[in-house]
């Protein structure tokens, strides 16, 4: 199951990509521009791939520890902009993926 992630905190999307994500989790990096309203926003994406043995609360203190420190006070999960707190973050995951869930059976 993929989960889509986006910051505009491109370093620190970039120093994730060091630090090893939790077993069962692979971490692909996408780096994009996207315009926005302002002007082009340099925009960090990723797509974490989480089997489904993986719990989301151990994946988002994994991900609220990485931006610990860092410019950005949420992140985008899916279409949903969430705060970096470890609640939050797993809400929007199980959101995200139950909803992939209804996706796939439709098939």
């Amino acid at each position: 199951m993929g989960i889509r992630i986006q910051t505009s905190d491109y370093l620190q999307a970039l120093r994730i990509q060091v630090d090893a994500p939790p077993a069962g989790v692979r971490l692909q990096f996408q780096p994009s521009v996207e315009r926005q309203s302002t002007g082009f926003e340099t925009v960090a994406t990723f797509v974490l791939e989480i089997e489904k043995t993986v719990e989301p609360r151990d994946v988002s203190a994994w991900l609220c520890h990485e931006f610990e420190g860092g410019k950005e006070n949420s992140i985008t999960i899916g279409q949903k902009v969430v705060r970096l707190t470890e609640e939050e973050v797993t809400r929007a995951m199980r959101e995200q993926m139950n909803f992939d869930r209804r996706i796939d059976s439709r098939g």
